[in-house]
């Protein structure tokens, strides 16, 4: 039976040899024994090792796969993805992409590439609901493929971005503060909103287009009698404390996409997230003055 698991620093010695083993075959679709993955230095290893999370394929106490990814703003790269060739086709490379995207709970987009010779890859990456996104050309007939994956009906929790808030409230430190702006950056917040006309399912994965002329209305919160704030929540059970109105649709929403809102709206003053319980808010000047970070 194989086992996924967290990979620890003392296997990485036996992940970059099966690594290099894996790779052979991709060297030969491409035409290339110098592709990076068989190139890679043990310092390299380390370095991935210590960026994100790697895990590892067990199976009878032998090292027979491996996946590494790490979360940058919004998005989780995933990569090397390999299996020992005598346990391909096995559904060990499905378990290893499916466990490292598990880790990674509070994201909606995964992103990963392959060769666009890798047709095996490619056929399982959309198996499991990635889609092209983009090309890049490398030479006549070689092109890397960039494939994302959305999952705009994902649950939303930020338990890393509450836990950051509740340690503000018991002492702010310049700690405490960083923690919650990373926190921020990588989250998906929810927003109340009004459209109309009401958008319909334009596909099988739930997304929705909106039409010319749609219009969105975004409740604010009256803070004082002259200032009014834009309010999102952190996951499902914040949005409950709030009075649902009648109409309302719940859009997902990226702190950078709210700043910028903000930045161009006017008649609003700032932003609160989770009014209803430990909350945290920025004005519209603190918001301008985090902008240029999130470039």
């Amino acid at each position: 039976m194989t086992k996924i698991q967290l990979a620890e620093k003392a296997d990485l010695k036996k992940i970059l040899a099966l690594q290099y083993l894996a790779y052979q075959s991709e060297a030969k679709l491409v035409g290339d024994l110098k592709i990076p993955p068989l190139t890679q230095t043990p310092e390299g290893i380390i370095q991935d090792f210590e960026k994100g999370i790697m895990l590892k394929a067990v199976n009878n106490g032998k090292i027979i796969g491996s996946i590494r990814a790490y979360a940058d703003r919004n998005t989780v790269y995933i990569g090397r993805l390999i299996v020992h060739p005598s346990h391909q086709g096995k559904g060990i490379g499905t378990q290893l992409l499916k466990a490292i995207e598990e880790k990674y709970p509070q994201y909606l987009r995964y992103e990963l590439f392959t060769s666009n010779k890798s047709v095996r890859n490619i056929a399982l990456y959309e198996r499991l609901g990635y889609q092209k996104f983009k090309e890049e050309k490398l030479s006549d007939d070689l092109s890397m493929v960039y494939m994302e994956k959305q999952e705009t009906n994902k649950a939303i929790s930020n338990p890393a971005l509450v836990s950051a808030i509740e340690a503000m409230y018991k002492g702010g430190t310049n700690e405490t503060q960083k923690r919650t702006y990373e926190c921020l950056l990588s989250a998906r917040f929810l927003l109340p909103a009004t459209i109309s006309p009401e958008p319909k399912r334009t596909d099988k994965f739930g997304n929705v287009t909106l039409t010319q002329g749609t219009k969105i209305g975004l409740p604010k919160l009256k803070m004082s009698e002259k200032d009014h704030y834009y309010f999102i929540f952190s996951d499902w059970a914040e949005l409950g404390k709030w009075q649902k109105t009648e109409g309302q649709q719940t859009l997902i929403v990226t702190f950078k996409e709210m700043c910028e809102l903000l930045a161009s709206t006017d008649n609003v003053d700032g932003l609160i997230i989770n009014p209803y319980g430990q909350y945290v808010y920025y004005t519209k000047e603190d918001l301008q003055g985090l902008l240029p970070t999130m470039e």
